[in-house]
């Protein structure tokens, strides 16, 4: 699923946070949402594994060093809120 395609997907008064850069909408899954509560707010949900790949192809460095990467600047220190939630797969 692209940014395009939840764009499209979303009604005129909704907002979603992409992870920036925009290669890593290449990790997006799908759409979830908040709960409980109203209104329902959609979010966008990536793939930790497929994350931690694009790092590796981007930084150009070691899976170790992708996942250190990963936990330390994209999982612990997001900063806009409500973070995207990330679905965590297995490598293998």
């Amino acid at each position: 699923m692209s940014r395009e395609d939840i764009i499209a997907l979303l009604d005129e008064d909704d907002e979603v946070i992409f992870f920036e850069p925009a290669y890593f909408d290449e990790a997006i899954l799908g759409l979830t949402s908040t709960s409980p509560g109203w209104p329902i707010k959609p979010r966008v949900c990536y793939s930790s594994q497929k994350i931690v790949d694009i790092l590796m192809r981007e930084l150009d460095c070691a899976y170790e060093e992708a996942l250190d990467y990963f936990g330390f600047n994209i999982q612990r220190f997001y900063t806009k809120e409500p973070p995207p939630p990330l679905l965590i797969t297995d490598s293998t």
